[in-house]
């Protein structure tokens, strides 16, 4: 007689979690337990070397080294933080304009509402890009021009429209960009949405952002710029010193760059 051996069973949780389990994706503790893989089980697969640990509440499959994109989409996905892909950073995914300077690769801008806080495990992990993350509320309507985008490597981030995020890279002018930067961006921003436009600077909280990014838009030229109601835009009063030692613009009464003058022939 015959003896049989065991079959394998092709459905434990252990196979499908390594089944399903994406090139690059980082699971936390809460996705593992989702899946059925107990604190138990998850340590054995640490220590026969099939994950390893990112810091203390994530993992990967040990022989991979996830990007940052697979970290922003298990905070956004498995922990429900909210936290989303914005400035200029959302702009480079969704073809505006590439940041590359002196061989260095730019920072990723992560906007959180309010006083969110990332993992300790995502905030020391060594991804492969610097993160940044902005603590604000800009706008009243907090998930206002933020819409899902599918990365390059096949993860599904949340990440501001071009309209919204020009606006968080105008926010950002005196603390980390500068202003001739982020007036650079309009010139691959001809397509935007004015009725998008409209409902996120009506919602905008920021007196300096919504002068600046008229006053830029009317400088660029481009044509959704006539379509905007700006009696419906409140710029609050007074003037604001956006450029130290700007000049002064008439209209939006806020301090911009001097433009050079033109020598006499």
């Amino acid at each position: 007689m015959k003896l049989m051996g065991k079959k394998p069973n092709h459905n434990s949780p252990t196979k499908k979690l390594l089944m399903e389990w994406r090139p690059g994706q980082v699971l936390t503790s809460a996705g593992m337990r989702a899946r059925g893989i107990s604190k138990r089980l998850t340590s054995h697969l640490k220590a026969n070397g099939t994950l390893a640990s990112i810091g203390e509440g994530a993992y990967r499959k040990a022989t991979e080294t996830p990007p940052w994109t697979a970290g922003v989409e298990a905070i956004e996905r498995e922990l429900n933080m909210r936290v989303h892909v914005g400035g200029k950073t959302a702009l480079e995914l969704r073809g505006v304009a590439q940041y590359a300077a002196l061989g260095q690769r730019a920072p990723v801008w992560l906007f959180g509402q309010g006083k969110t806080k990332l993992p300790k495990w995502f905030v020391e992990y060594y991804w492969d890009a610097k993160m940044r993350l902005v603590q604000t509320e800009l706008f009243q309507e907090g998930g206002l021009g933020i819409s899902e985008l599918k990365t390059a490597e096949g993860f599904q981030i949340l990440a501001s429209r071009r309209e919204r995020a020009v606006l968080e890279a105008i926010h950002l002018i005196g603390k980390d960009h500068r202003f001739e930067e982020v007036a650079e961006l309009f010139d691959g921003l001809g397509t935007l949405d004015p009725a998008v436009l409209q409902s996120l600077l009506e919602s905008c909280r920021s007196f300096k952002v919504r002068r600046v990014f008229l006053y830029l838009s009317r400088e660029s030229g481009h044509d959704w710029y006539s379509r905007l109601d700006e009696s419906k835009i409140d710029c609050g009063k007074g003037k604001r010193e956006v450029v130290k030692g700007g000049a002064l613009d008439a209209r939006y009464h806020i301090t911009v760059p001097r433009k050079a003058e033109v020598p006499d022939v």
